[in-house]
């Protein structure tokens, strides 16, 4: 059985049923609306066809996503994939810009060494935990098959950094999900060379 519970004090069941949401606070009042619309939409669904309450389950999860941690990961997706949230190429190679180029580097990966370090100390090292931009997992986020599982199991959390945010992975699972890529065939992007065994 499939089943969703709503509790609010200030209203009635006959009031949820009858839509009349005028006493409530606008915000709850204009939230009520949405979710009843929703739910009647839902409703409607599932009395037209027989379906599990896996089907169920699947199918809120597409169109009544309401999580806000999913609805920004998403949004950010959508971001990168639009062309934004990428570094700009450094096309010049003189020996000074080079040179500028390794400092920053250095710059960045004791940063992300440091973030790391202090996600740790928050959260234990159950989870161990790689930080990287967006564009270094660009093969998960453009590719359809694969994005839902790195949305949900392995991005942990994203660091709001400007102009470009960092994700947090859960490495053990971004390692198995390499894992099955490279089982199906598909050439990885260059950070599945974390993971690749050593050839001694």
């Amino acid at each position: 059985m499939f089943r969703l519970t709503i509790v609010i004090s200030e209203l009635t069941s006959n009031q949820w049923k009858q839509g009349e949401f005028d006493h409530l606070s606008p915000a709850i009042r204009e939230g009520l609306e949405t979710v009843r619309e929703q739910l009647q939409a839902i409703d409607e669904y599932f009395t037209t066809w027989y379906y599990t309450d896996e089907d169920k389950i699947e199918y809120l999860q597409k169109v009544g996503d309401h999580c806000p941690v999913r609805r920004e990961k998403n949004s950010l997706i959508e971001e990168y994939l639009a062309g934004g949230l990428r570094l700009s190429p450094m096309l010049s190679r003189c020996t000074t810009a080079l040179r500028h180029q390794a400092v920053a580097r250095n710059i960045d990966s004791d940063w992300r060494a440091k973030k790391r370090d202090e996600y740790y100390a928050e959260h234990g090292n159950e989870t161990r935990i790689l930080i990287v931009r967006p564009e270094e997992v660009d093969d998960l986020i453009t590719c359809e098959t694969n994005r839902d599982y790195f949305r949900d199991e392995i991005w942990i959390d994203t660091l709001d950094v400007d102009p470009i945010p960092y994700l947090i992975l859960d490495i053990e699972e971004l390692k198995n999900l390499r894992e099955e890529i490279e089982d199906e065939g598909i050439v990885p992007n260059y950070l599945a060379s974390l993971f690749a065994p050593r050839e001694d």
